[in-house]
């Protein structure tokens, strides 16, 4: 089994679709991180996460908009596992918020 990363910096959007649309189809598991995420994003991608919703291992996602993540409920009654759908908001240690 081998590993692909690719950077998609400068390329425009429709195609990161079809990239991750065609990587998603080839892979036998997917692991996929956005540092901020819309419904247009991830309904750009949705299609073949349906129709093999066991292959996304993990979605990490460090910000988005409240619609997308209306999205994470759609992912899930496609049913992508709840524990794959992860938001991280960029906190690396826990902060006193007594006052």
């Amino acid at each position: 089994m081998s590993l692909q990363v690719q950077f998609i910096y400068d390329t425009p959007h429709r195609e990161v679709a079809s990239i991750l649309n065609d990587l998603y189809d080839a892979c036998t598991s997917a692991s996929l991180i956005a540092g901020f995420m819309t419904v247009e994003g991830i309904e750009s991608i949705l299609q073949p996460i349906a129709s093999q919703p066991s292959k996304l291992s993990t979605l990490v996602v460090g910000a988005g908009t409240w619609r997308a993540f209306d999205a994470f409920d759609r992912l899930l009654s496609l049913g992508v596992a709840p524990d794959r759908l992860q938001v991280h908001l960029g906190h690396t240690r826990l902060t006193d918020l007594t006052p």
